[in-house]
């Protein structure tokens, strides 16, 4: 059973879904949580070569890629 936990930032509070098999209910996590239907992953290059189009796949989304980097993180 997934396990949800709740992360506190000086910013904001999101929770995060641990789990196996989690990825193929994504989409009605996402529904659940009030997500609208068009959905983007914002992802950078490595990590979107090893997981992307699962993810993206899983759930209807679009990429956004970034370079890895910190500096690329900030808006």
């Amino acid at each position: 059973e997934p396990v949800r936990i709740d992360v506190s930032t000086p910013s904001r509070r999101y929770g995060i879904t641990l789990g196996t098999g989690v990825l193929s209910r994504l989409p009605a996590l996402l529904d659940e949580a009030g997500a609208p239907r068009r959905r983007l992953v914002v992802s950078s290059p490595t990590v979107w070569r090893f997981h992307g189009e699962r993810f993206a796949e899983a759930c209807d989304a679009e990429p956004i890629i970034v370079p890895d980097g910190e500096r690329y993180k900030q808006t």
